[in-house]
């Protein structure tokens, strides 16, 4: 009889491991197949991410760059806000607008080479973007939100990237050794 009831409770062992592996292995497991997708609100689209809106004229922010310009569009996909640095845009006057007024942020990026064969730095010297200096004003984009950013045109030239830093919401804006960042590649404009 005891040989019985092992041959028993092992044949409900196996079932029962059986049973779990094909769960696993069809992804019926909830935490598995759900997990992965969870804190994003659209699961085709990537977490943080920049799309290309138009390019064009524009006052330029400084002497050292030419009035043509890209726009971007940053979009927070995720089930949290992002921070990151920000900056007031002026008008053709020297007055603040707010993000309202202006319908778009100034952004603190940085520029790369991602591909030497289209940019040469022995020939061209590499733009440095918009660094953080200084005083960051931190900006919140909250769940499912975008906002629009213009850079100006010759930071994508071919051959670049840029690169925003963010932070996830439950992590200090101040502490430097956390960033993230969102990229955009040149060969994504229209």
């Amino acid at each position: 009889m005891k040989t019985g009831l092992k041959n028993l409770a092992l044949f409900f062992l196996v079932f029962f491991l059986v049973g779990t592996t094909v769960q696993l292995q069809n992804g019926n497991n909830k935490n598995s197949s759900t997990a992965k997708t969870d804190f994003k609100l659209v699961a085709e689209k990537p977490s943080i991410y920049i799309d290309f809106e138009k390019s064009g004229k524009r006052p330029p922010p400084g002497d050292d760059v030419s009035d043509e310009a890209v726009w971007l569009r940053l979009h927070n996909n995720m089930r949290s806000t992002i921070a990151f640095c920000a900056f007031g845009i002026f008008d053709k006057k020297g007055k603040l607008l707010s993000y309202q007024e202006a319908g778009e942020i100034g952004m603190h990026y940085e520029v790369e080479v991602t591909d030497s064969r289209l940019f040469d730095k022995s020939k061209y010297k590499v733009p440095t973007g918009d660094k953080v200096v200084g005083v960051c004003h931190v900006f919140r984009l909250n769940v499912g939100e975008s906002i629009v950013f213009s850079i100006p045109k010759e930071h994508l030239a071919k051959g670049l990237s840029i690169k925003v830093p963010f932070k996830y919401e439950w992590e200090d804006i101040n502490e430097s050794n956390l960033s993230h960042f969102v990229y955009f590649n040149s060969k994504n404009i229209q």
